[in-house]
């Protein structure tokens, strides 16, 4: 059966991989930070980066092998 919606398919995982990279940079900064305690509400989350990295390089790596 065919998917209707399959052209927003690619821009989906387009979209996804995206987010993915820029959490991930921003993730990274927040732990190589001096202030380990939280500051405007931001604080780092290194398992949650770490789960980001796998779905980016399992599941959605669309974004990250255009821009390499």
């Amino acid at each position: 059966m065919d998917n209707p919606y399959g052209q927003w398919r690619m821009r989906e995982q387009l979209l996804i991989s995206q987010a993915l990279t820029i959490a991930i940079k921003h993730l990274k900064a927040l732990e190589e930070r001096d202030e380990i305690y939280p500051v405007d509400g931001e604080h780092a989350e290194p398992s949650n980066r770490a789960d980001m990295e796998y779905l980016l390089e399992n599941s959605y790596s669309l974004y990250s092998e255009l821009i390499q």
